[in-house]
């Protein structure tokens, strides 16, 4: 297995960008909300993390030059809705070299099968669809048809649209940059402790490639194609697992308290969850992400 010690700066940038463009995204409230639902201590839980992630975001947001950035052309087009940004981090975060100062020219092939591949779930394309087979593709997809409409206004004109990604990204490094060295401390032992959880190790083939991810710092991403695996893994995701567990050991607990009487406790009832050894599916831009996995 391959273990990256360093954060994307492209996959960070792209979240950032989203998170400055969304603030409320990464309030407190929102993020300890998001974190109950699942029937973790949402305070508790951003109390781990908290200080750090705003400090990194801020950072980020004072350094970003919004005005500007944010009238660039397409901005709103990637980073005005929630359903666009799981895909839109994964892929590019495989593609690193599209965003490299001296990289490679793009290839529009390449492009198109990137995120063609990336929303199918049994397998995986090597020829660039027609425009009604990428129609059909899409349309059985399951995404929203919102998602649908952008995927095809991407992949008709990949280039120009990814370009301008790439001019957003690059004019947003060094507001990146500025971020990652304000946390370096702290970031440096989250990465040094890489990958912190049991169950992501196990559940993964020896091939697979982990990359630390601290914008959604309790993400955990794990896509599998038919050649390999690779994963995206928050640096607090360690935490979530813990208090998932702590969770399900209370719940059951509480199961036997109230299935065997106890004289001079009263003990209110509670229904014990399926609580199971990953976390629930979320989108990206909330505590947890789970990509579905393909087979």
């Amino acid at each position: 297995m391959t273990i990256r010690t360093e954060l994307n700066p492209y996959l960070e940038t792209l979240g950032l960008l989203y998170l400055s463009a969304h603030p409320e995204k990464a309030s407190r409230s929102f993020l300890v909300s998001e974190a109950n639902e699942l029937g973790i201590d949402g305070d508790a839980l951003y109390r781990k993390f908290g200080p750090v992630h705003k400090r990194y975001v801020s950072a980020f947001q004072k350094q970003w030059n919004h005005e500007e950035i944010s009238a660039m052309d397409d901005f709103d087009f990637f980073f005005d809705t929630d359903d666009w940004i799981p895909s839109l981090l994964f892929v590019c975060g495989e593609h690193p070299h599209w965003f490299a100062p001296n990289g490679s020219p793009l290839q529009e092939e390449e492009i198109i099968l990137a995120f063609v591949n990336q929303i199918l779930t049994d397998r995986t394309v090597t020829k660039v669809p027609s425009l009604s087979e990428l129609l059909s593709l899409l349309e059985q997809s399951g995404l929203s048809t919102a998602l649908c409409w952008k995927m095809t206004l991407l992949l008709q004109s990949p280039l120009p649209r990814i370009r301008q990604l790439i001019a957003i990204v690059q004019a947003s490094l060094s507001a990146y940059q500025h971020a990652s060295e304000t946390i370096a401390l702290p970031l440096g032992k989250l990465l040094a402790a890489f990958p912190h959880t049991k169950y992501t190790i196990s559940a993964l083939e020896d091939s697979a490639v982990l990359t630390p991810v601290l914008v959604f710092p309790a993400m955990e991403a794990i896509v599998t194609d038919t050649s390999r695996t690779y994963g995206y893994v928050g640096l607090f995701v360690k935490d979530v697992y813990r208090m998932l567990e702590q969770a399900r050991r209370t719940q059951q607990t509480l199961y036997l308290q109230t299935a065997v009487p106890c004289p001079n406790r009263s003990v209110s009832s509670a229904a014990v969850p399926q609580w199971y050894d990953s976390p629930p599916a979320r989108c990206a831009t909330s505590y947890i992400c789970s990509h579905p996995k393909k087979h």
